[in-house]
This record gives structure tokens, C-alpha cells and sequence, in this order.
């Protein structure tokens, strides 16, 4: 499957960029996808911790916060793409909502059409803590999404 990713060029601009990306994980409010940039290495097991883990805390994320409010894909859950973001030498970009994806290609040519949160593959070789810190931001974003879906339309 193709998506767009928004990242920051040389100058600092965003711009879109399209990801090829496999899905690796579905479950029942749960689909993550990566990049395919990454295939060759082995994140299954990561992959399933953070779609199970998700699955299982996603009603009372939703309970805590609200509903998501719009639903552009006609799915019951949530797309995530595991992908490269920003990052420079002292920090990077964990994760994203962007709000563009919850409206139609004809408004925005470089919607994704999909309610879609971005984690960065940063540290996933590196980092021991990588799949935890990646659950918060899972979290972290889901309220992001949350909020825009019940305040937007």
C-alpha cells in the first residue's frame, strides 16, 4: 500500500513524500504498516507487542478521551505507519497525527483518505526501550486524532 508522510526537506519546508508499506499487523481496531524500507529487518515481533497492546487499551483510551468522531476509510480502526521521520542529531520526531489525512483526495491531493498515525522507526535498533516509547506515542497521537475528529467537522 502507498501513503504520504509529511517531513521537513533540507530548508525546513514540509513536504510530502510517498511510503511503500506492507501491513504487518491487523487486528480489531488496529493496522500497522511499514515502510518498506525496513522489510529486511525483524520487527514482527515489536510490530505485534504494539498492535496487541493497542488493541487491548483502545476502548479505554477512547472511553477516557472520545470517540473518534469521523470515519473518512469506512474502517473500524486505526492505520499506523512505522516509517523514518525528522530527526537531527539531537532529537527526532517520535510520532504524528496529521489532519489533512481525514478529508478527501479532491480537497487535498496528498490525503491519505485514512484515520493514520505516523512512528518513527528511529531507534528500533538502537533504543531498548523503543517498542514502550512507541506505545506512548501510539497513545499520545490517538488523543491528537481524537480531538481533531470531534472538533473539526
Amino acid at each position: 500500500m502507498t501513503f504520504y508522510k509529511v517531513i521537513a526537506d533540507e530548508d525546513g519546508r514540509d513536504v510530502c513524500v510517498l511510503v511503500n508499506a506492507t501491513r504487518l499487523y491487523i487486528g480489531e481496531h488496529t493496522y500497522i504498516y511499514l515502510d518498506d524500507v525496513f522489510k529486511d529487518e525483524n520487527l514482527q515481533d515489536d510490530i505485534n507487542e504494539l498492535g496487541a497492546t493497542f488493541d487491548t487499551y483502545y476502548n479505554l483510551l477512547v472511553n477516557e478521551f472520545d470517540s473518534v468522531a469521523m470515519n473518512v476509510d469506512g474502517y473500524p480502526g486505526i492505520f499506523y505507519l512505522l516509517t523514518e521521520l525528522d530527526k537531527t542529531n539531537d532529537s527526532y520526531v517520535a510520532g504524528y497525527f496529521y489532519g489533512i489525512n481525514e478529508f478527501s483526495k479532491k480537497e487535498y491531493w496528498y490525503s491519505n483518505e485514512k484515520e493514520i498515525l505516523f512512528l518513527t522507526t528511529f531507534g528500533y535498533d538502537t533504543n531498548p526501550n523503543w517498542v514502550e516509547n512507541t506505545k506512548s506515542t501510539m497513545a499520545h497521537e490517538l488523543q491528537h486524532l481524537i480531538n481533531f475528529t470531534n472538533r473539526v467537522p
